[in-house]
């Protein structure tokens, strides 16, 4: 099938260049390969299409009959290589979108927003689900994910380190004491990250110096915001980027605990299908992410 609408395309343009040469020429073939394509069609339909004579080609009755099917048949190839050429290089369509919901505020939405301006051929589709989805099962282009990835056949890319800190509020340190040096974390009430494992195991560096620290508590959950929520009424010790508690801290219904003792650095990615045709939306989102963050 795909073979006739060729030659069937072949045929238009012979029959409206009126000749071999001049066809050839358009397509940017030989004309052999052009005479070969016209014969293999007459061949196979036991009908003849063209006179040939010395200087021209003329359409017989049959070729005539059949022209008139086939002659937009050149143009609608052109005006798919046009479209398909536009698609791959301008940013246009619908772009899903998946974030935690820790995301929202505090990294995508001043991002997309921006992203949206200077691409305005482009519309968004957000869902934000703090599980990990299937891009592909999910109809999902790009998936925007924090903490520390496993391996993947996905494509990603680091967008902004995660500075993560150990946080508890005023209200608990005073009731419950500061811990003063990692082994003592294990006393205390301790919320965790889901995606983190349970019970965690946390590797804890100050300097050259390094303690591991398993903890466990009563509640953990996959909802940053959560989290922050939790902890902020007293309900123990928790670890979140410290973008999204640098307002609490700088109020003080946040304190740090452990200071001057880092717990593993994380990151946001952005996590696409792996393709040696990466859709221009995706890419275009992806390099928007990438420049406007650290």
């Amino acid at each position: 099938m795909i073979d006739d609408l060729q030659r069937l395309a072949t045929f238009a343009l012979v029959a409206e260049a009126g000749g071999f040469a001049a066809a050839a020429r358009q397509m940017g073939v030989s004309r052999a390969a052009v005479s070969h394509q016209i014969a293999t069609l007459e061949a196979r339909y036991e009908t003849r299409l063209l006179h040939r004579t010395t200087r021209k080609v003329v359409v017989t009755d049959a070729g005539a009959a059949l022209l008139e099917e086939v002659r937009s048949l050149p143009h609608l190839a052109e005006r798919a290589r046009q479209v398909l050429a536009g698609a791959s290089s301008r940013p246009t369509g619908v772009l899903s979108v998946s974030a935690p919901f820790g995301l929202a505020e505090y990294f995508l939405a001043e991002r997309l927003a921006a992203f949206l301006d200077e691409n305005p051929a482009v519309q968004a589709r957000v869902r934000f689900d703090d599980t990990v989805v299937n891009l592909i099962e999910d109809g999902v282009d790009v998936a925007i994910r924090a903490g520390r990835l496993t391996d993947s056949a996905l494509t990603c890319r680091k967008l902004h380190t995660l500075d993560l800190v150990m946080v508890a509020s005023v209200g608990y340190v005073a009731a419950e004491g500061m811990p003063l040096q990692p082994g003592e974390l294990p006393e205390h009430q301790w919320i965790g990250y889901t995606p983190l494992g349970d019970p965690q195991r946390l590797v804890l560096t100050q300097g050259t110096e390094q303690t591991r620290v398993q903890l466990s508590g009563r509640v953990a959950s996959n909802h940053g915001p959560f989290l922050l929520q939790l902890a902020l009424r007293g309900g123990g010790i928790t670890l979140l980027p410290r973008f999204q508690v640098a307002p609490q801290l700088a109020e003080g219904s946040l304190v740090e605990v452990l200071p001057s003792w880092k717990p593993p650095q994380g990151g946001i990615y952005a996590v696409f299908q792996a393709s040696a045709h990466i859709p221009a939306k995706v890419r275009a989102f992806v390099d928007h992410l990438s420049s406007r963050s650290g």
